[in-house]
């Protein structure tokens, strides 16, 4: 690997850190290299999404407490969210609305979608769309279910919910 050295800003004060290029030239960005004092900033910007660069993987991610029996492991972005949600068999999600614009694909499991007096019962592949501000709920098959989400504008109201304990995930399948 061929190392480079790179200059971080954060509070005014600019400091080296560093880059690591593996075979493919692709960067590797190293936390311990940091000074000490700008480490747990550093920390504090990946798990409450304050920044992130170009990349990140989910299984890295903090559970996230949405609803009982509801996690999720959410992506900021400026003007969007994106969220893998699983959800634990025969849950209901009751009736709820949010400012958000809500696409998804189911891709694990079944759930049954309500939304303005219309029932669809999805399966893996099947995708869904709630508007802004419509009432929704959904039932989770007996198998549970896990979805890719995408919302927009960007779910702020996730970035203050509680941590889950990790007790394993079903998306992505372990390596």
């Amino acid at each position: 690997m061929a190392d480079r050295t790179r200059i971080f800003k954060a509070g005014g004060a600019v400091v080296p850190y560093h880059f690591a290029t593996d075979v493919q030239g692709h960067r590797r960005f190293h936390w311990f290299h940091l000074p000490q004092h700008l480490r747990w900033f550093a920390r504090q910007c990946r798990l409450n999404g304050w920044i992130m660069g170009i990349a990140q993987d989910f299984s890295a991610m903090p559970l996230l407490r949405a609803w009982d029996g509801v996690t999720v492991r959410v992506v900021h972005g400026e003007l969007m969210s994106i969220a893998i949600a699983e959800l634990e068999p025969n849950i209901l999600v009751p009736e709820h609305q949010h400012v958000n614009e809500q696409l998804g694909v189911v891709i694990e499991g079944s759930a049954e979608f309500r939304s303005g007096g219309e029932t669809v019962k999805l399966g893996v592949g099947g995708t869904y769309r709630f508007l802004a501000n419509v009432p929704h709920e959904v039932q989770v098959g007996e198998n549970g279910a896990v979805f890719v989400e995408c919302f927009s504008p960007s779910r702020e109201d996730w970035k203050s919910i509680p941590t889950a304990e990790n007790t394993g995930v079903r998306w992505p399948p372990a390596k």
